[in-house]
Parts: structure tokens; C-alpha cells; sequence
């Protein structure tokens, strides 16, 4: 909610790399919809790696299934 300062868009800090891929969750917002972008540096530019996820609150789950191995993400997830 932008009107609201204690309202936050925020991973949750139990981001797991599983079998399946790195696995992201975080707090949901009925009626809302959210993208998930990832770039292997911050100094280069964000993708986005799924289509539009609807809410399912309280929290939300995706998993980042083509993660190469061995290589690091910076994560953000987008309110279009």
C-alpha cells in the first residue's frame, strides 16, 4: 500500500536454493498481481523471468527453475 509507510514489498529472508531452483517467497496482497526479475549484477539490466503471478495471500512462492549452477541472482519483484 503506498499510502501506508509501515506497508512493505519485501522477500522473505528464507530465499532456499532446492533441487527444483531457487525458491523466493513473499508477503502478498489481495487483488494484486507481481512479476519476478532477476540480473546476475546490479550494475547490469533486470529480466523478467515470469509471467504476471496473481496473489495468494498471505504469501507467495516462486521458483526460479532455469538457475544455472553455481551462479548468484540479485532478485526484485515487481507491482505492475
Amino acid at each position: 500500500d503506498p499510502n501506508d509507510p509501515s506497508s512493505v514489498l519485501a522477500l522473505k529472508p528464507d530465499v532456499l536454493t532446492t533441487q527444483l531452483g531457487t525458491k523466493l517467497k513473499w508477503n502478498s496482497i489481495f487483488g494484486k498481481s507481481y512479476l519476478v526479475q532477476r540480473t546476475p549484477a546490479l550494475s547490469q539490466k533486470f529480466e523478467t523471468i515470469s509471467e504476471l503471478i496473481p496473489a495468494t495471500p498471505p504469501t507467495n512462492t516462486f521458483i526460479d527453475k532455469p538457475t544455472p549452477l553455481n551462479q548468484g541472482f540479485f532478485y526484485r519483484i515487481l507491482k505492475p
